[in-house]
């Protein structure tokens, strides 16, 4: 699946808990620190990102700098399906 597929499909998991502005830049876009999920909504999160693209998310990648960003999130998943 390439980048791009993941990136609409990670942006309709965002937008069905909070609606993302359109003219939102997802490199520098920071998800998590700007509230739109908070730490109790965040393992139901992962859990639909898990079976959504059939993946196994772990403690490192869910801690990580990269997993709080769109762009981030992004790849982990990209890199987790190839």
């Amino acid at each position: 699946m390439d980048k791009n597929k993941i990136k609409k499909k990670i942006i309709n998991l965002l937008n069905k808990r909070k609606k993302i502005k359109k003219d939102t830049n997802f490199k520098t876009y920071y998800y998590l620190d700007n509230g739109h999920i908070d730490s109790i909504e965040i393992m139901n999160f992962v859990i639909e990102l898990e079976k959504l693209f059939q993946i196994k998310l772990f403690n490192k990648d869910i801690i990580s700098r990269e997993f709080r960003s769109v762009q981030g999130l992004i790849s982990i998943v990209h890199d987790k399906i190839k």
